[in-house]
């Protein structure tokens, strides 16, 4: 996977960061889309690209909910991951659900 996405001559990007202790897991640090150019479908685009590669790759993304001062609130964020199949991560100390903490784990095709 790329370290970095950009997308629709700077419109729209997406910023990966990789850890090395943890080679099987790529966090997904930002997508953005100019407020001029949202609801084209180019975020999703986006998305469904990282998700694709990270599929071939065989890792699992995980992300942080956090709206920006444009777009999306944070409820309509995590409605619209889950779409992509994004799920709310279970803590391992606690055992709760944190519902800003998501993860994709690799889809495998058959």
């Amino acid at each position: 996977m790329k370290s970095a996405y950009l997308n629709h001559q700077g419109r729209a990007y997406a910023s990966l960061r990789y850890e090395p202790e943890t080679p099987s897991v790529v966090i997904l640090a930002e997508i953005r889309v100019d407020p001029d150019f949202q609801g084209r479908g180019w975020g999703s685009e986006l998305l469904s690209e990282i998700a694709a590669a990270a599929d071939r790759e065989g890792v699992a993304l995980m992300l942080s909910v956090e709206p920006g001062p444009f777009g999306l609130d944070r409820q309509q964020l995590v409605a619209w991951y889950s779409r992509y199949g994004w799920d709310p991560v279970t803590s391992a100390e606690t055992g709760k659900v944190e519902p800003d903490v998501l993860c994709r784990l690799p889809q495998v095709s058959t």
